[in-house]
């Protein structure tokens, strides 16, 4: 097994927990805009962390399953 397929392999197996601290992240950010900006910004950013969470699943899954062909 090569190094990439590895890291892959890494990611692709602990992925849930990624995409938890990544909300963690935005929820973090959704915290310290709220006041200045208030409640059109906290949405845009859960749209925006929703869609960066699948498309990155999405994107893993290609590879490994490409990998496998």
């Amino acid at each position: 097994m090569t190094e990439i397929s590895k890291i892959e392999k890494i990611l692709i197996t602990n992925m849930p927990l990624y995409l938890s601290l990544f909300q963690i992240l935005l929820i973090n950010l959704q915290i310290n805009f709220k006041f200045e900006v208030g409640f059109q910004f906290d949405l845009v950013i859960e749209l925006v962390g929703i869609v960066l969470a699948w498309v990155s699943v999405r994107y893993l899954q290609k590879k490994a399953f490409a990998k496998l062909l």
